[in-house]
């Protein structure tokens, strides 16, 4: 059986955490905001970051860092080159060495579309001493304490902490997005967006199919619950008649 947290294994932990972690953030961002995120990884790391992550408009350049829980770690070291991206980022986490649960996480960025803050001026040293005994110091490099890191308690927080609040959808009144209807075989574009709340229903709801069946219109949804259902959608009055969910005019009674 294969020793997770051995030391020879370092490159397998680091990829499965990655892996682990972004399939956490991945699901909240999609079941809590509606949103999807694209992850792109640089050819070697020589410019301070892991991860290009990009959610709801906004790019991060992120640097992952994992301790176990229970962990003393008091800082890490932090490339300056990361501050010269666009939005970088820090993402420290915890590990329960049992089950691989996270969090909590520890946050260091600005806001969505912002830089680094100053990382200070305390300049790391490399691990290893030189012929002469001593440790060079890394230029590019700085230690930033665990104190410059706020404390996340959930995936969910650190979601937001990084992209934000997503936009506001429009309903299926304003017509105002493309999505996908099937019916036949055949797909339709229609509007995408949050339907009208129903009495006893999850709402709003980030509608992510119509589908016609037998004359009827149905969407497809995510509710902010998580849990993904379908029902008929209704027929809407806008001033002068009746429309569909598609903004096609169906008389005036």
């Amino acid at each position: 059986m294969i020793d997770f947290w051995a030391s020879e294994h370092s490159v397998l932990r680091e990829k499965v955490l990655e892996h682990a972690l972004l399939t956490e953030l991945a699901k909240a961002l999609l079941f809590d905001q509606g949103v999807t995120l694209e992850v792109l990884r640089p050819e070697f790391d020589a410019n301070g970051y892991d991860l290009v992550i990009e959610a709801n408009g906004v790019i991060r350049h992120v640097q992952l860092k994992a301790m176990r829980q229970g962990g003393k770690r008091a800082h890490v070291d932090i490339a300056l080159a990361l501050a010269d991206k666009p939005a970088g980022c820090v993402v420290w986490f915890t590990v329960d060495t049992g089950d691989l649960a996270m969090g909590p996480f520890l946050w260091l960025g600005g806001k969505p579309g912002k830089p680094l803050p100053d990382l200070g001026n305390r300049v790391t040293r490399h691990t290893k001493a030189n012929a002469e005994g001593k440790k060079a110091e890394r230029a590019g490099h700085r230690r930033v304490p665990i104190a410059r890191f706020t404390k996340l308690d959930t995936i969910q927080d650190l979601a937001m902490a990084m992209f934000g609040e997503p936009d506001p959808l429009p309903t299926t009144r304003s017509h105002a997005i493309n999505g996908t209807m099937t019916g036949n075989g055949t797909e339709y574009d229609g509007p995408v967006g949050v339907v009208e709340p129903l009495i006893g229903m999850d709402a709003p709801r980030q509608v992510i199919r119509y589908e016609q069946r037998d004359g009827k219109v149905f969407a497809t949804w995510i509710a902010p619950s998580g849990a993904i259902t379908s029902g008929e959608v209704p027929l809407f009055q806008n001033g002068d008649g009746f429309y569909d969910v598609f903004g096609r005019f169906l008389g005036d009674s």
